[in-house]
């Protein structure tokens, strides 16, 4: 492993530049979560910029950024009452039936999933990339994301004998 502060190629897995004394980290993306190389200046999951605290072994924003955010967010109706319904598995199955679904949309119209929680979805656009029409794309996506769980929801009844429906809020600020 090359040391960025002096160029010395040490001994892989050392935690301190046997040259200089620099630590030597590898620290994680603070946008996406993605492991970063201690050369890194760009996130290679998401291309978001990043420096490296030698210091703290972390990440940090190169530059402070204001941006407008839109944020979409997605959950079942309802999903304690259909988990007492069906089995784990069948859960399961629904659970990722639905988060694959609102992957492909999402990725279609460039937004950002940030967080699973459960049956939600917390969905950015405008991070970690923007585009001037986040906003359009978040109503597009949530569209079509309802659509896909209709869709979807056809299928569990006819399956399982279950249907599922979702519930969506956008906000931009």
């Amino acid at each position: 492993m090359r040391c960025n502060e002096c160029g010395h190629e040490n001994r892989d897995q050392v935690r301190f530049c046997e040259s200089c004394g620099q630590l030597q980290v590898a620290a994680n993306c603070t946008s996406c979560g993605e492991q970063l190389p201690p050369e890194a200046r760009f996130c290679g999951a998401c291309g978001t910029p990043v420096a490296v605290d030698r210091n703290l072994g972390k990440s940090v924003h190169l530059e402070a950024e204001r941006r407008q955010l839109t944020v979409l967010f997605c959950d079942l109706v309802d999903s304690s009452a259909l988990a007492q319904r069906v089995g784990d598995e069948t859960l399961r199955f629904i659970i990722n039936r639905y988060h694959k679904a609102a992957n492909h949309v999402v990725a279609r119209y460039g937004g950002h999933i940030a967080q699973y929680l459960g049956d939600g979805l917390l969905i950015y656009f405008g991070y970690p990339r923007a585009h001037e029409d986040d906003s359009e794309r978040a109503i597009r996506a949530a569209r079509d994301l309802l659509e896909e769980i209709k869709t979807a929801s056809d299928d569990f009844q006819r399956d399982f004998g279950v249907g599922i429906q979702a519930r969506i809020g956008i906000h931009t600020g």
